[in-house]
């Protein structure tokens, strides 16, 4: 398999600042919230148990949507300083009142069946908990299916971004909504001050 140099990427940064949506529901499926290694994850969601130890280190918490035994669904949530994610070339100032959400999945018998809405009224109400207001993800913007759910759940759009990257070179084109121009950020290396998603 030839790797590709040349990739274009394209996301949209979308925002909650209403955690209501997670008060007085009912979480439908279990939802684990963990900080370390469960026996099962790396099979469950092809994940390496040195990607889970570098999460776990930097602070991540990891929801996962379980029935019974089976592992259903993940996300992920980092809040922990600044953070860059590297397939849209993006780097997110996280707060001490923020979290990015990210990484979620859901396995593919299970979709459908309430996993995702159980994982992020977990989220919410995990993170409200800690005095967490805002929360920042990106989906693909060709993922309608994903941002109809998050609309509905009160989830606003801020930006749309267009990541082209050619080797180690990359370009960051992000328009607000309040802005047809947008702006243009050269990338040349990935930041070493900051998280690395």
């Amino acid at each position: 398999m030839v790797n590709n140099p040349f990739t274009i990427s394209r996301y949209n940064l979308r925002l909650y600042a209403d955690s209501s949506y997670a008060i007085g529901r009912d979480k439908l499926i279990d939802v684990l919230v963990t900080t370390e290694v469960v026996p099962g994850i790396t099979e469950a969601f092809s994940i390496s148990e040195e990607t889970l130890r570098c999460r776990f280190q930097a602070g991540n918490t990891c929801f996962i949507a379980r029935d019974n035994s089976k592992f259903m669904a993940i996300l992920w949530g980092y809040n922990n300083g600044d953070c860059y994610i590297r397939g849209a070339g993006k780097r997110l100032s996280i707060g001490p009142k923020d979290v990015y959400a990210y990484g979620g999945y859901t396995l593919p018998e299970f979709r459908n069946v309430g996993a995702l809405t159980s994982m992020l009224v977990a989220f919410c109400r995990y993170y409200s908990h800690r005095g967490v207001e805002r929360t920042f993800a990106l989906t693909a913007s060709d993922n309608a299916l994903m941002w109809n759910k998050l609309r509905r759940m009160g989830w606003t759009e801020l930006s749309y971004l267009v990541f082209i990257r050619l080797g180690r070179i990359g370009l960051l084109r992000e328009r607000t909504l309040d802005s047809a121009k947008g702006h243009l950020t050269l990338m040349t290396k990935e930041p070493r001050d900051c998280y690395v998603i």
